[in-house]
């Protein structure tokens, strides 16, 4: 009893320190901020009678080599009438950077099968994306191929590889990137 009387400050001074680290520590791990990502649902749109055709979900490669991030949301308006097809996309790379881009394609063809789309001429300077959506089973799919004016002093070699992607449901990407599925 003596000891604790005589060394009471020190014992209030190691217990306060504790409870000082303890809570900081608490705090801290509480203020961290996690990245929890969703990617949207597929989801197809058709309405023939307006000309006008959305596909939203996330572009996913056909093949093992490709597609950089599948961390990516997409949305494909096209209207016949105009004769355009608009791409808004959101990335995610390097774990922690986002981008947003925009891109209109023009039509090649729209009949009751299928519409083609692809990368305006004026934006053809090293890839071309050809784009097709199979109005039966509902499914957008694209080739990316080396454009005719594609030299190495202008694209540094991009585009020299061709790949295939298709937009898919990002619930079943998370799920895989997560481990979630086989």
């Amino acid at each position: 009893m003596t000891y604790i009387k005589h060394n009471v400050f020190k014992i209030l001074t190691i217990i306060f320190a504790l409870t000082t680290v303890g809570s900081v520590y608490l705090l801290s791990r509480s203020l961290l901020v996690y990245n929890h990502i969703s990617l949207p649902n597929y989801q197809y749109t058709d309405l023939p009678e307006w000309g006008y055709i959305s596909v939203r979900g996330t572009l996913v490669s056909t093949a093992r080599d490709g597609l950089a991030s599948e961390l990516n949301a997409v949305d494909f308006k096209c209207d016949k009438n105009s004769n355009k097809c608009n791409l808004i996309q959101a990335d995610i790379f390097d774990d922690s950077l986002l981008t947003v881009s925009e891109e209109e394609f023009s039509i090649t063809n729209w009949d009751e099968n299928f519409v083609t789309f692809e990368t305006l001429p004026e934006n053809q300077r090293c890839v071309v994306w050809k784009y097709r959506i199979d109005r039966f089973n509902q499914t957008l799919e694209a080739k990316r191929e080396k454009s005719a004016q594609n030299s190495f002093e202008n694209c540094s070699g991009i585009g020299l590889n061709g790949f295939s992607i298709k937009v898919a449901d990002g619930w079943d990407v998370i799920s895989s990137l997560r481990g979630y599925t086989d």
